[in-house]
């Protein structure tokens, strides 16, 4: 009932702001459904990157396409590897990027049915007397369901032609692969997601901090031969010029208010450029205070996501409990949340683990009513209306100017509060004996 309300409660808003003459979110809905999408975001940067890599070898991929014409491509050289393919099979770009939308569009329902399998698995922890419930399985689908196809990070994504809906589904399953206690393939697909995203390979020196082998096997499994794949194809140069565009991105990050990140609000707040309109051949303007809080916040978000652990999770720590899940979670959020560039799609890989916070706090609350659990689940309910929605204002030009344009970071503060209540839940869970 809660998780439902707060995603209809979500759909109201929506429907609101249909009658009062918006109808964004209406025709990004039936775009996605329909498949009728006119944006590659990431299809036409990695088909760049595919074509430098054949027509000039000798230059790098990363000095032709990143730092000569100023395409943002953004992603490891191994990560190009499916377009390179298609090219030497001489596929029209046309075909490319129907197949890759395609994979992407059954990936959102790949998440309906991860997400549902989360509820499932905690049910048979949490909520013995509806593991068997078809009325209980039904609900429980449902609102997965519309809360996948309401949840505007995932929509988003799969509007504009991203390959993060992808890592959505690779996260999802790693993570209920956890929590049925796969942990050698829940380390497989942490891996394969970042071999996109490379931020994800922090999960190795979580898994090292933690002492969990069985996951940290899994993430090698990928690791090592893909690895050796991606050096014997591209080389080592083009892996130390990614470097350098990484280091470029960081230094500079982006003005445009889709950027929910701590780079993103400090650019808005200091730096004369607008925030209503994407740049495609620059990033932001260099300025020293924004580099600097940049890297003390990134090294803090890491910190704290590596470095806390409560007692109970080491104990815990072998097997899949809500300690060490919530952990998982909190590390999975800390590495989207840190980064320079956070946009608002990268924040699809929440939704499993917003499922597994309702479901934790909801049975705090109901094994013991403490103003602390109460508290918990406010936060979560406001956390998740602010990530999982889209905000007209943020594209008014009334909001665009400092300190107002403070409100055009709705999601990052979404994010924010949702850190704070897997740690406060985290807390909560290590009070009490950890359930197997």
């Amino acid at each position: 009932m809660v998780v439902g309300g707060i995603v209809f409660l979500g759909i109201a808003k929506d429907v609101i702001d249909y009658v009062l003459g918006d109808t964004y979110i209406a025709t990004l809905t039936k775009s996605v459904l329909f498949l009728d999408l006119i944006y590659f975001d990431s299809w036409w940067p990695m088909t760049e990157a595919a074509v430098a890599k054949l027509t000039f070898p000798d230059q790098g991929i990363y000095e032709n396409v990143f730092f000569e014409r100023r395409i943002k491509f953004q992603y490891p050289p191994i990560s190009i590897l499916p377009f390179w393919v298609v090219y030497k099979f001489d596929m029209s770009w046309e075909r490319a990027t129907e197949i890759a939308n395609f994979v992407s569009y059954l990936s959102l329902f790949g998440i309906v049915i991860c997400g549902f399998q989360t509820i499932i698995v905690i049910a048979r922890k949490y909520y013995l007397e509806f593991q068997g419930s078809p009325a209980f399985r039904l609900a429980a689908f449902l609102i997965v369901l519309i809360g996948t196809f309401s949840f505007y990070p995932l929509m988003w994504g799969q509007f504009i032609g991203q390959v993060q809906v992808f890592i959505d589904l690779l996260i999802s399953i790693a993570f209920v692969a956890w929590l049925m206690g796969r942990k050698y393939f829940s380390g497989m697909m942490i891996a394969l997601a970042a071999l996109i995203k490379p931020q994800f390979a922090l999960l190795l020196l979580w898994a090292l901090f933690r002492k969990e082998k069985h996951f940290l096997i899994g993430l090698m499994i990928v690791f090592i031969p893909a690895g050796i794949v991606s050096l014997a194809l591209f080389g080592f140069q083009e892996h130390v010029d990614y470097l350098r565009a990484l280091s470029h991105m960081g230094k500079h990050g982006e003005v445009y208010w889709p950027n929910q990140s701590i780079n993103g609000v400090l650019n808005r707040l200091l730096v004369d450029a607008t925030s209503l309109q994407w740049t495609l051949e620059s990033f932001a303007p260099y300025n020293l205070i924004v580099h600097i809080g940049t890297i003390v916040s990134t090294v803090v978000f890491i910190a704290v996501g590596l470095f806390y652990k409560r007692e109970t999770d080491a104990i815990a720590g072998s097997g899949p409990t809500m300690g060490s899940a919530l952990d998982l979670a909190t590390m999975l959020l800390v590495c989207t949340i840190a980064s320079p560039v956070a946009w608002i799609h990268h924040y699809g890989i929440l939704l499993p683990i917003f499922l597994t916070a309702f479901l934790t706090a909801i049975h705090s609350i109901s094994t013991e009513a403490r103003l602390s659990s109460l508290l918990n689940l406010l936060l979560l309910c406001t956390s998740y209306f602010l990530l999982a929605n889209y905000y007209t204002l943020a594209e008014q030009e009334a909001f665009s100017e400092p300190p107002i344009n403070l409100l055009q970071s709705l999601h990052f503060y979404g994010a924010l509060l949702l850190l704070i209540t897997l740690f406060l839940l985290r807390i909560d869970v290590a009070r009490k004996a950890p359930l197997k």
